[in-house]
């Protein structure tokens, strides 16, 4: 049998695997061979992002230098999430110094096992302050905090959880570890999510609903007052991922639902550490109960390494400059307000993005890796966003807009992007 099928430098690498499935071709080392070799290819095109990299942590212009073939570009970032810009902040770094001083660089071991300390422990408090919730619990990773939480909230072959079609991979994730049944609701659909539950709800014990406030990949906002009142006439637990809300909305940072005020109809809350707050980790907050249950049960809680110590003295210091400082925020929504009307007078397609994530879609795969090598010669640095980030047919391009960008970055991407829209026919 042949184990070979013709490689294109346009193929959607994510996709390699499921059409390699189809043509036969399934042993390991096939599989990796040929997912290696259209990696060669695209690098050898230049049409294989992943390898660059900044050459100093990322601000909102730095030197992009190509691992490959080691070229180096000098570009307006947008493809990080510091959304604050606080990553740069003066104080935070000295934050994150002084702690190293104090408590050395690395936790050693698991909450559990001694890697906890007061950091930690200020950071559980303040995130479920700004919560209004009792509790909070914390995870080395956002993504971990998804996995654990869910995979222990959920547990059972009696309960049914109802997803967003479009959440992230670490709440897919959790849903397969809980062994619970899952199902997914059309994306941003209380029609859909409330004919599953009037469908289910006399089968299950319980019945879960999770959903993102903002959508990672789209930027779409979730109808959270709908679904909050959807739950006043039905009996279901709602989780609510505020991942690329948190530090942005709501009083002090605390998030979409408490700018919605919805708070008290949700009854776990998570999000991470690493966007808004500028550093790395995960916390999800409800009351002391359900922490509790998380806390003894996450096997991503209990046999993963804790967050460094300079990594949560970064967050304290974030939060800090969040509730003193709303400077930061204002300027992220208005540069977010800016470039926004700027490329929809250029009529490209955003989707229903209104959130600093700012999705262009290209829906072509060879347009978007053409613009995508010509966007980073002219020093804008954006990373295509394909399967399984998306569906295959529903590539994109995603601006992350930060505090930190300025007007003239702003005005020079557009004129960029203007220019490169015309040529590839997608505006006139």
């Amino acid at each position: 049998m042949d184990y070979n099928i013709e490689l294109t430098s346009s193929m959607q690498i994510g996709m390699l695997r499921q059409k390699l499935g189809s043509s036969g071709i399934i042993r390991l080392k096939d599989v990796a061979r040929h997912i290696d070799n259209l990696k060669d290819l695209q690098l050898q095109e230049d049409v294989w992002c992943y390898d660059r990299y900044p050459k100093q942590s990322s601000s909102a212009k730095v030197m992009i230098k190509s691992h490959h073939n080691n070229k180096e570009h000098e570009c307006v970032l947008w493809s990080v999430n510091h959304y604050l810009g606080l990553n740069r902040h003066p104080k935070v770094i000295k934050a994150a110094q002084d702690a190293i001083a104090v408590y050395g660089t690395g936790s050693g071991t698991s909450a559990m096992s001694g890697g906890f300390c007061e950091l930690h422990k200020k950071i559980e408090e303040k995130v479920a302050q700004l919560f209004h919730k009792e509790a909070g619990i914390i995870f080395p990773t956002g993504y971990t905090a998804n996995v654990g939480a869910i995979s222990s909230l959920c547990a059972g072959r009696n309960s049914l959880i109802l997803i967003d079609r479009e959440v992230h991979a670490s709440i897919l994730d959790g849903c397969k570890f809980s062994g619970a049944k899952y199902l997914p609701f059309k994306h941003n659909s209380v029609d859909d999510l409330r004919s599953k539950i009037n469908k289910y709800k006399e089968l299950y014990d319980q019945i879960f609903v999770i959903i993102e406030s903002v959508y990672s990949m789209s930027g779409d906002i979730a109808p959270l007052r709908e679904i909050a009142d959807l739950k006043q006439s039905n009996n279901f637990f709602l989780y609510v991922d505020e991942a690329h809300s948190f530090g942005i909305y709501g009083k002090n940072g605390g998030g979409l639902c408490l700018e919605m005020g919805i708070t008290d109809s949700v009854d776990m809350l998570m999000t991470t550490l690493s966007k808004a707050a500028a550093s790395v980790g995960g916390v999800v907050a409800g009351n002391k109960e359900l922490c509790s249950l998380i806390q003894v049960s996450a096997n991503a809680y209990i046999f993963q390494c804790c967050v460094t110590p300079s990594s949560a003295a970064t967050v304290i210091e974030a939060l800090d400059i969040i509730e003193k400082e709303p400077i930061h925020r204002e300027t992220l929504h208005d540069n977010n307000r800016y470039f926004r009307e700027k490329l929809l007078k250029l009529n490209f397609d955003l989707g229903e993005s209104i959130s600093p994530i700012v999705p262009i879609y290209i829906r072509s795969q060879t347009i978007m890796q053409n613009m995508e090598k010509e966007l980073y010669e002219r020093g804008i640095f954006s990373v295509s966003v394909t399967y399984p980030g998306v569906k295959f047919n529903e590539v994109r391009f995603r601006f992350i807009v930060s505090a930190a960008h300025t007007r003239q970055h702003i005005d020079y991407t557009c004129e960029v992007l203007s220019e490169l829209g015309k040529k590839y026919g997608l505006i006139e």
